[in-house]
């Protein structure tokens, strides 16, 4: 199979692990871009006051044309780029995009 379709496959059925997931009282959408290879959860909703409207990307992940799998957003406390080598995406072939370049090759994940 294909590695970019297997990511996807493994990216999806990961998402619908998390839909148990109580990520806050707001509303939570998990949106799939399999043409582009974008892989967002995003939550949002009023405050228990009603005055404030918030919006959040809690998980965004990237499969880009080389079939690495760049995290560009983890505001959970999982280790998401740990729960996807669990469920067979090669370390080597995650990028954590949101460390600086220059501290990535002490991370155990790809440098890009």
């Amino acid at each position: 199979m294909d590695k970019i379709k297997n990511y996807q496959k493994i990216i999806i059925a990961y998402f619908e692990e998390l839909k148990s997931w109580q990520f806050s009282n707001d509303d939570c959408v998990f949106i799939t871009d399999e043409k582009h290879n974008h892989y967002q959860i995003m939550t949002y909703g009023w405050d228990k006051s009603n005055t404030k409207y918030t919006a959040a990307i809690q998980i965004h992940y990237q499969i880009k044309p080389n079939g690495k799998v760049w995290i560009i957003e983890n505001r959970t406390e999982e280790d998401v780029a740990e729960a996807l080598t669990q469920r067979g995406v090669e370390k080597n072939d995650i990028v954590l995009s949101f460390i600086p370049e220059r501290v990535r090759q002490h991370t155990g994940y790809a440098m890009a």
